[in-house]
């Protein structure tokens, strides 16, 4: 799972996090693509998180505001 997250505290916890987009893939259909997440809002911290991730690489994350 990908998620891009959003927090709007200076010091965010765990807690703090939203997920503002997702995607998911399986052993069977793993994320092989690039993908693109569109979001707005007021946020004073932006991150992707990845969870489950055992196998491949992420090569890249980029941010365009």
């Amino acid at each position: 799972t990908v998620e891009v997250q959003g927090a709007l505290t200076d010091d965010p916890v765990d807690a703090d996090w939203v997920i503002l987009d997702s995607r998911v893939g399986t052993i069977g259909t793993p994320l092989t693509e690039n993908v693109t997440y569109n979001f707005t809002g007021n946020f004073v911290w932006v991150r992707a998180k990845a969870t489950n991730f055992t196998v491949g690489t992420i090569t890249k994350i980029q941010l365009n505001h």
